[in-house]
């Protein structure tokens, strides 16, 4: 657990976390699993859904509970929401690039807040890397950026890909990002560079 314990249950888990934030302050959150393809957690009411995956273990559900709470601490649901529907372009696209640029920001911030979640996040995903989650069928030579982003972050290192100067410049920017406003400004940067490699890819294929 967060701090070195095994939680009883999920609801045990994150009944724990919550018990070490700021005093005074009532979340109501109910923790479900259900036949989801990833967590989630939905904002509206107020449930953290996570996926039912064969023998997830205990450090794979704290660490998907922690990233999920992550997002109910410091992903403000309005503007999330104003954000994607006031973008003129491809919502889900959209949606999954502000997605993986929010990832780290608000990883970041669950770690600082609890400590003990470093070592939860990293054996968790390392965890879920090797039971082959992130790499099922994935062929690297043609993961697209926003693929490529993803990785760098929650599994540095564990696939090779190519990369260039813009690549690790966006990285800089997404390590950056200390509010929701700068994440939508980086995901908008990003998703007109993921928009010219995708035009790119189908006239390329158009030729051959």
């Amino acid at each position: 657990g967060i701090d070195g314990e095994t939680p009883v249950s999920l609801n045990d888990f994150y009944r724990k976390l919550w018990s070490k934030g700021d005093a005074g302050v009532t979340i109501h959150l109910d923790v479900q699993q259900n036949n989801v393809p990833t967590a989630y957690f939905d904002t509206k009411k107020r449930v953290l859904v996570l996926p039912n995956w064969k023998n997830l273990s205990q450090m794979e559900t704290e660490m998907l509970i922690g990233h999920e709470i992550g997002h109910a601490l410091y992903t403000p649901t309005n503007a999330w929401v104003a954000a994607i529907e006031s973008f003129d372009g491809n919502k889900e696209v959209f949606k999954h690039v502000m997605n993986v640029v929010e990832d780290p920001r608000i990883e970041r911030g669950v770690k600082k807040k609890y400590p003990g979640m470093r070592k939860i996040f990293y054996f968790g995903y390392e965890e879920l890397f090797q039971r082959g989650i992130f790499t099922e069928d994935l062929d690297p030579s043609k993961l697209t950026l926003i693929d490529k982003l993803n990785f760098q972050f929650k599994i540095p290192g564990k696939v090779q890909f190519e990369t260039d100067e813009k690549f690790w410049e966006l990285v800089q920017k997404i390590e950056a990002c200390e509010t929701f406003p700068q994440v939508v400004a980086l995901t908008k940067e990003i998703y007109a560079l993921c928009e010219k490699e995708t035009q790119q890819k189908q006239q390329s294929e158009s030729v051959s």
